[in-house]
Order: structure tokens, then C-alpha cells, then sequence
């Protein structure tokens, strides 16, 4: 994947900074993908702005340099590198679609399902992140609030006909 060096820069500095760090795996794409090798280069076969084309264009899974991309972790961290954003394309959403409605279809069979609790969480997806619990409300705070509400509204939070709604009353001009 030699898109460009981590510092930002490009070209040949880039090709042969990542020439040197997956050579194995980019012969190995090469290959696999276009029918061609490393040593192509040195017969004229192929130039380094095409090798430079090539491995620009590979998919961004399912090859060499990305599973060798994924098992070299970031020095700190036991994680892998995460797959860039338009990584996610619509066969793989849809085919997480499927896989969320399956675990739904699954939970609805179990007791929890039955009691509508531990719904399963969805597959992860780019660019939506999990939004965040609301913080607690203190009780005086919301009864306050909600005698606030009632006030506007002309009722009194603790009228027990407060939140029931008068029938309109019929008049005979709307009855002809």
C-alpha cells in the first residue's frame, strides 16, 4: 500500500520506503494481482511510476501488504491498525445488516428477548459512533421541571386529571 510515507512524502522516497518494509508481500501482490514481480522492474517490464500505479490501486483487503499492514501493531499499543474508512463499502454494510438482523432474530428466542432487555448491539461501522448514556437526572430536578411544564400548560403535577384530555364539546353548528 504505498499510498505515501507517514511523514507525507511521495514518489520514489516513498516507493522505496515501502519497498523496503514489504517487498515480500508487494512481490507477492504483484503476482497475484497483475501477473508480474519485483524483478520486472529490472528488466523494464515495468517502470516505478506503474509499480507506484499498481500498488496505489490494490484493494484495500485480501492482500499481502494489508495482512502483513495489520499484524505489525503501532509500538505502545497490543491493537492492530484499524482499516481506513472506505474500507466499509455497501456489500459489507449490507452484509452486516444481515448479521445484526440474525443476532436480533436469535436474541427474540431467548428470555431476555422475551423481557425486551440485553438487546444485542450492532456491528460497528465507520463513521457512526456509539452515542453516549444521558446523564442521570436528579429526581428534584425533574419534578421541578415537570412542574414547570404542568404550570404552562394550566394543569398542576399532582391533579390526577392533569394529563387526561377533555372531550371537545359538540355544539349544533357543527352537527349541520
Amino acid at each position: 500500500m504505498a499510498r505515501t510515507r507517514r511523514d507525507g512524502a511521495g514518489g520514489i522516497r516513498s516507493l522505496v520506503a515501502e519497498l523496503n518494509a514489504r517487498g515480500e508481500a508487494i512481490d507477492a501482490d504483484l503476482q497475484a494481482h497483475y501477473g508480474l514481480s519485483l524483478g520486472d522492474v529490472f528488466t523494464g517490464r515495468l517502470s516505478l511510476r506503474r509499480l507506484g500505479s499498481l500498488l496505489r490501486n490494490l484493494p484495500l483487503d485480501g492482500t499481502a501488504q494489508w495482512r502483513q499492514i495489520r499484524r505489525d501493531r503501532p509500538k505502545g499499543t497490543g491493537k492492530p491498525v484499524p482499516p481506513p474508512d472506505d474500507f466499509w463499502t455497501p456489500d459489507r454494510d449490507l452484509l452486516a445488516a444481515v448479521v445484526d438482523g440474525l443476532r436480533i432474530l436469535a436474541w427474540q428466542n431467548t428470555e431476555d428477548g422475551h423481557e425486551g432487555r440485553n438487546i444485542p448491539e450492532p456491528l460497528p461501522r465507520p463513521g457512526f459512533e456509539k452515542p453516549e448514556a444521558p446523564a442521570p437526572v436528579d429526581p428534584r430536578v425533574a419534578r421541578r421541571r415537570l412542574a414547570e411544564m404542568a404550570g404552562r400548560s394550566g394543569g398542576r403535577p399532582d391533579d390526577p386529571g392533569a394529563d387526561q384530555v377533555d372531550e371537545p364539546q359538540r355544539t349544533e353548528d357543527a352537527e349541520s
